[in-house]
């Protein structure tokens, strides 16, 4: 009983790390999409820093969920 309760508390904590560590991306893809994109002058440039931020932070999260 004690081992499977140490067992289930060790995964609930693992579980919070990576909840944790995966919402970090994706603040700072909306962070970006508040911040950076506006700073783009032309249409293509906002397309491109969107795509490239939502890229990167999907790269990311998949490495994260692979940890």
């Amino acid at each position: 009983s004690s081992s499977t309760n140490k067992e289930s508390r060790a995964m609930e904590i693992r579980l919070f790390k990576q909840a944790f560590s995966q919402s970090i991306p994706l603040l700072l893809t909306h962070w970006s999409f508040a911040y950076i994109t506006p700073l783009c002058r032309s249409d293509f440039e906002k397309f491109l820093s969107t795509t490239l931020v939502w890229h990167v932070c999907h790269r990311i999260d998949g490495q994260l969920v692979i940890l």
